[in-house]
């Protein structure tokens, strides 16, 4: 009974942390000057796979390592303390914060710091 409430906890959590980045996506500072789409596109494709890798494929009967309880704990632990990070630098840079590598307006930096 653990064992299916934790494994129903990794996506409930990954939907959580969608959703508040979703949310605070919404708060930010006016883009002054943007990377290039393939550079974006790059680290963005390894991001789909990624996710591919996570929740696109079945299960198969080759697994790396038993799934036990320990183990699914293990791994809820690390993407809270993932979650915690990701959401603490988000909070930390405020409206300057970009999913891609960007010179928000009213930011410090100079334009000449970012070569794009």
């Amino acid at each position: 009974m653990f064992y299916g409430a934790l494994e129903w906890t990794v996506p409930i959590l990954w939907l959580l942390w969608l959703g508040y980045w979703l949310i605070e996506a919404k708060n930010n500072a006016p883009t002054q000057k943007s990377e290039s789409f393939l550079t974006g596109a790059l680290y963005r494709g390894a991001t789909v796979i990624g996710v591919l890798l996570i929740f696109g494929f079945r299960r198969s009967s080759h697994q790396l390592w038993p799934v036990t309880v320990p183990v699914l704990c293990l791994a809820v632990i690390l993407m809270i303390c993932g979650f915690c990070f990701a959401i603490w630098a988000r909070r930390h840079h405020g409206r300057y914060w970009s999913a891609r590598v960007t010179l928000k307006q009213g930011t410090s930096l100079s334009t000449q710091a970012l070569t794009v």
